[in-house]
This record gives C-alpha cells, structure tokens and sequence, in this order.
C-alpha cells in the first residue's frame, strides 16, 4: 500500500513567562476617563396624520393665493396710479396748448372785428353824417343856447345843401327857448354835410365830420395795437 502524505506541524516557540505582564507588585494605573458635555440628542421628527397635512397644504395655498391677490392689487393700483398721472400730465400739457390756441383765436378774432368795423365805419360814416349831421347839429346848437343865455346873436353855418332844412329846425328851437331873431342860418360852401360852425360873441364851436372821424380811426387803431401788445408773448 502507498504510504499516506504527512504534514509537518511548525508550532512557535514559546515562553511559559508573559514578558508583556506587568510584574507582581506593581500597581496598575487607573485608567483616565473624560466626561464630554455633549449637545442634548435632535427631538424627533413630527409626525401629522394625513388630515392635518391635507389642511396645512389648503392653508399655505390660501395664505400663497391671498398674497399673490394682494401683491396682484398692488401691482395694479401702482399701474393705474402712474397710468393716470401719465394721463393727466398729457391732459394739462393739451388744456394748455388748447388754452394757448383759443386766445390766439381770440384776438385774431378781436382784431378781425376791429378791422370790419374800422372798414365798414369808414364806408357809412359819410352817409350817416349827411343823414344825421342836422340832429346832432341841432342838439349842439341847443346846448349853447341853454349856456349862452345872455348872448345877443348865434350865427350857425352849415353846407349850402343842409341850410334851408337845418333854418326850419332853428326856427323851432329858438321859439321853444326865447331866442326868435337872434340865430341865424348861413350856407357855406366849404363845410361838408353834417359839418357846422357856431358862432357867438365870445367865441365859436366847429362840428366836423373829418374830425369826428379821424378821432374814431384813432380809437379803432390804439384798440388794435393794444391787441397786439396783449398777444405778444412776454420775454
């Protein structure tokens, strides 16, 4: 029969004596032991039942949708503020502009007025004068006769067209006031219809159309530049 394999078996040498012993006798030292102050251990985790998160979930929502409202209002209400300012900014700068337009209108309107008037005197101021002249001749010598009480004479001169219509007129206003025979009517060729000359003792007084008008057209112009200086931007 073949002989079986042996092993060989190797074991270490060893000691009966422990040199790693402490030696007999010989006080063991006391080990040290360090107490650390260590933070108190996390709480555990909450715990809600599936009721109470369904109702913090809606709450959140709520809080999350009335803030946003809010935020959404606001956001709004600045828009509309600055929306209408803007609105009324270009509203005053229009009345402005509207304003400045309807006073120009204004006094062009003013002195388009002035000036049809100034015109249209111009045309009808002859033919009033040789309508009206004698009317206004009469009411004049009138008042002289009223102040002039004491004067022996009044010579009244008058175109040569206007004189025997304007002798009818004195006659009868010399009888009213007591002066019969003492006014006389001359024609003189160099007066104009409506023009007159009266004269007394003392002195005279002169109607003239020309006058008259010169002193109208003066008006009418001083009214047409003082339009202008009015229109006229300042500085």
């Amino acid at each position: 029969m073949p002989k079986a394999n042996t092993v060989a078996v190797v074991r270490k040498f060893t000691f009966d004596n422990d040199f790693d012993a402490p030696k007999a006798g010989a006080p063991k030292p006391t080990p040290e032991i360090v107490v650390e102050d260590l933070p108190p251990p996390p709480p555990p985790p909450p715990s809600f039942s599936e009721a109470e998160l369904e109702a913090a979930v809606a709450e959140a929502r709520k809080a999350a949708l009335t803030e946003g409202q809010a935020k959404g209002k606001a956001d709004a209400t600045t828009q509309i503020e600055r929306q209408t300012a803007t609105a009324l900014t270009a509203i005053a700068t229009n009345f402005a502009k509207i304003d400045g337009e309807i006073q120009a209108a204004t006094e062009q309107l003013r002195e388009t007025a002035l000036e049809l008037s100034l015109a249209m005197v111009r045309r009808l101021f002859p033919e009033f004068a040789r309508q009206h002249g004698l009317e206004e001749v009469t009411e004049l010598l009138g008042r002289c006769l009223d102040t002039l009480r004491t004067e022996p004479r009044f010579t009244v001169r008058v175109a040569s067209a206007q004189a025997e219509t304007l002798l009818v007129e004195v006659d009868a206003l010399a009888q009213s006031r007591g002066f019969e025979g003492r006014i006389v009517v001359a024609a003189d060729e160099n007066l104009k219809p409506g023009d007159c000359r009266i004269e007394w003792s003392q002195g005279g007084m002169i109607r003239s159309a020309d006058e008259i008008w010169k002193a109208i057209e003066a008006a009418i112009e001083q009214a047409l530049i003082s339009s202008e200086d009015t229109s006229a931007p300042v500085g």
